[in-house]
């Protein structure tokens, strides 16, 4: 089961790098809150079928469940929204680092406390010696980043954007841990299908309040760029199969490696758009500096 669940974190982290990648390119034509509504939108759609054809799970049991379990599509469309504010000043890569290490900060510390029903794994020495891997890991990979387009050029060293940033990974963590627990009670899927129909409504909402962007660059776009919410059912489906068996630090570590293979993936072969960049040394470290972590806490 562990392994299973391992195997399936690490695949649902290439899925969500995947996600970033045609969500990047789909904002650039609609819009970055309404990128996230089409994705929500056909997460909880393609959800809806799932659920009428097998019908596993109790979704009834939502209003039965402890309340705080249901606040995971807050900080799931609170992620959106920081990193939406932090993305303009500091950059695509600053922002994208910053937050990958508060997801892996928050998850040591629900793990070592049991936050949030969460199963305690008490921060050891293999623990320190994995953290120190992964601050060489982005360190490695923020140095080999060079900026590309607008969007990957900082225009402030305010560290309160830094830390926006921060939370907004931190909230990541927080939110799978929930849904695990969710799952746990109502089923996997249902607990997917509650975040993908909540997080709709939000969102419905901040566009209407905020929305900068127009839909109708929809029409010009890949077919790729808007099965968005097919991409994030994988990916938080996994996460609520995965953190019950392994904790949310592995997890974490899990889905940051699967993030970085598709990302250098992406970028070695030019899909979507992307520009090719060569497969470097500092890719390569940053993968082997992630596996020794992740083999060191499994």
């Amino acid at each position: 089961m562990a392994i299973t669940g391992l195997i399936s974190i690490i695949f649902g982290g290439m899925i969500l790098g995947l996600q970033s990648s045609t969500n990047g390119r789909l904002s650039q034509r609609i819009g970055a809150l309404e990128t996230a509504l089409v994705n929500f939108v056909g997460g909880a759609i393609l959800l809806t079928f799932w659920l009428l054809f097998t019908r596993h799970g109790e979704i009834l049991r939502i209003f039965t469940v402890p309340k705080w379990q249901l606040l995971g599509v807050f900080f799931g469309t609170g992620y959106l929204v920081l990193m939406t504010l932090a993305v303009p000043k500091i950059g695509v890569v600053a922002a994208n680092i910053t937050a990958i290490s508060g997801q892996i900060l928050a998850s040591f510390i629900i793990d070592n406390f049991g936050f949030l029903g969460s199963n305690i794994i008490a921060f050891g020495l293999k623990r320190g010696i994995a953290t120190i891997l992964l601050i060489l890991a982005m360190t490695a990979l923020y140095q080999d980043q060079k900026p590309s387009s607008v969007l990957d050029k900082p225009k402030t060293k305010n560290p309160f954007f830094y830390l926006l940033a921060l939370l907004s990974g931190s909230f990541l963590s927080i939110e799978g841990t929930m849904y695990g627990e969710l799952g746990k009670s109502i089923g996997q899927f249902e607990s997917s299908f509650y975040n993908f129909f909540i997080g709709s409504l939000l969102l419905t909402v901040l566009v209407l309040l905020f929305g900068k962007g127009s839909f109708n660059g929809i029409r010009k776009s890949s077919n790729w760029y808007l099965i968005g919410g097919l991409y994030g059912v994988i990916y938080l489906t996994s996460l609520v199969f995965g953190i019950p068996a392994l904790g949310v630090g592995i997890a974490m570590i899990a889905i940051v490696l699967g993030q970085i293979v598709m990302s250098m993936l992406i970028e070695t072969f030019g899909w979507f758009e992307t520009p090719r960049q060569p497969l470097t040394f500092a890719k390569i470290l940053t993968l082997i500096f992630l596996l020794i972590a992740l083999t060191l806490i499994y």
